[in-house]
Order: C-alpha cells, then structure tokens, then sequence
C-alpha cells in the first residue's frame, strides 16, 4: 500500500491505524508530495528498483500535498496508461460535490473525508485492509456517491 500524505500527524495517524488493522509495516510505503507519489507509481528515480519499493495494490490520496497535488496525480496516473492495475482511494480535508465527483471522474474507486478522530481513521483503515484482501485490483470501498 502507499500512502501519499503531507501532513505529519495524519501519516502517524494512518501508519498506526493501518498496523492495527493489520497491514505489516513493511507493505506501507510513504511519500510525502504528488511529484514523490508520480515517481513510486512510475519506478523512477529512487524508486526504480521493484523490489525495494514494489507496486501497489492500493494507493492512499491526499488532494492537498505540496509539488504537485493529488488531482494531478491523478490526471496523470490516467493519462499514463499503465499496464498495472492501481485501486485509488482519495482522502481529502474537502467534502465538495465537485471534488468527490471530480476525483471519481479521474478514476479514484473511492472518495473519503478525512476523519477527526483516530477511531474513524481505524475503522477506515480496517475497510481498505479488508477491500484490498477481497479485491486487491478494483472495485469501490463505497457506494457510488
């Protein structure tokens, strides 16, 4: 899994709620802007060697990082064409009708607010594991919106 996040405490956040729902530390994968997030995904640059940093089953989005942002993550991630099969799922500060359609539109199977509370982000963490195990290369973690 990789985790696309800026923000200091929602990486603890989410590294911590992912090891309790049971993703072994060393599946998770960290970066901390879209342009570091282009790389992993393309096995670039430091990330050249699969075997170190292997593709991802799930990518977590945050839409607001610096360099580049999630959205265009996103854009390009679909432009790209790209033989492997990502499932996306957005987690994002912003609960407008045009981001979570927008999101849906570049292909993200799923749109999430970002929760205030760690029980949430557990919860949330514990639905990806689950998503993943069941469909690791589509699907949506939620109904359509």
């Amino acid at each position: 899994m990789l985790l696309a996040e800026d923000n200091e405490e929602d990486v603890d956040l989410w590294s911590r709620a992912l090891k309790n729902a049971g993703l072994p530390e060393e599946k998770l994968f960290i970066v901390r802007d879209g342009v570091e997030a282009v790389d992993y995904l393309a096995g670039t640059g430091i990330y050249e060697d699969r075997s170190a940093y292997p593709f991802p089953q799930m990518l977590l989005l945050d839409l607001s990082m610096p360099n580049l942002g999630g959205f265009e993550v996103l854009e390009w991630w679909r432009s790209a064409r790209r033989s492997e099969k990502l499932t996306v799922v957005v987690l994002s500060g912003s609960t407008m009708r045009e981001d979570i359609d927008r999101a849906h539109k570049l292909g993200a199977a799923a749109y999430l607010s970002k929760p205030a509370h760690l029980v949430q982000v557990r919860l949330l963490a514990q639905r990806a594991l689950d998503f993943m195990q069941r469909s690791p290369r589509g699907g949506s973690l939620l109904p359509a919106a």
